[in-house]
């Protein structure tokens, strides 16, 4: 199914969502950007020039998924205890949603 541009390429979830349904986690090997939730786990085929920037520091950990173009995701960032990934969605696939997934 084309779910359209920047979009996931599948999106698997629970019948009902709960009211904490914020991303928790991301993951990105193989080409393939997946983001987890109490709620659903997203998953997006990302080749590795779609990673626009790296950066060094330390904190807390933190995931994000800004700016919509037409109701598509256009950047997704990930903040963990060591470093910053920013990736660019314009124009990729979806790949799924899996309910209750967990990523590791």
């Amino acid at each position: 199914a084309d779910l359209g541009v920047g979009k996931p390429l599948s999106i698997l979830k629970d019948e009902t969502e709960p009211k904490d349904s914020s991303v928790k986690s991301i993951s990105w090997r193989n080409e393939l950007l997946a983001s987890g939730s109490n709620y659903r786990t997203s998953i997006w085929n990302v080749p590795g020039e779609r990673l626009l920037s790296t950066i060094n520091h330390e904190g807390t950990s933190d995931v994000s998924f800004n700016g919509h173009d037409k109701g598509s995701f256009v950047l997704a960032t990930c903040a963990s205890e060591s470093s910053v990934k920013i990736w660019d969605l314009r124009e990729l696939s979806y790949v799924a949603d899996h309910p209750s997934a967990k990523v590791c």
